[in-house]
Parts: structure tokens; sequence; C-alpha cells
């Protein structure tokens, strides 16, 4: 089980083409002072990645790509 921490607004991609998008729409416990934390369970074969990453890797393949 992957467990990540996410405030209000930040995403969750999870597919390697971002098949599955998790946003965290409001947090109302904590009053958005601290990260939520989720579990997700998949197959290994299932990139699961908070947003930032997934883009960076997105980027580095683009360039990685050119070059």
């Amino acid at each position: 089980m992957l467990i990540l921490s996410r405030r209000t607004n930040e995403k969750i991609i999870i597919g390697a083409n971002a098949e599955i998008i998790i946003t965290i729409l409001e947090d109302k416990f904590h009053r958005h002072q601290h990260p939520i934390r989720i579990g997700i369970e998949a197959d290994e074969n299932i990139p699961i990645n908070r947003a930032e990453i997934y883009y960076r890797l997105k980027a580095e393949e683009k360039y990685a790509d050119k070059n």
C-alpha cells in the first residue's frame, strides 16, 4: 500500500497516461492546516504519483525524446 499526504487542491495521478486523477477537494477535519493521508492499493504495474512528480517525469521523457 502506498500512503501519500495531500492538501486541499493537490492531486494524485494513477496510471502511466493519467487514467485516474484524484483531487483533494476539502479537508474539513483539519481545517487545511495539515495534509490528509490517503492509502492506495494497486497492482505493481500501475504507477501512482503525486501530480508534481507525474508532470516532472513526463517533461523529462519529452526532453529525452528530443535528444
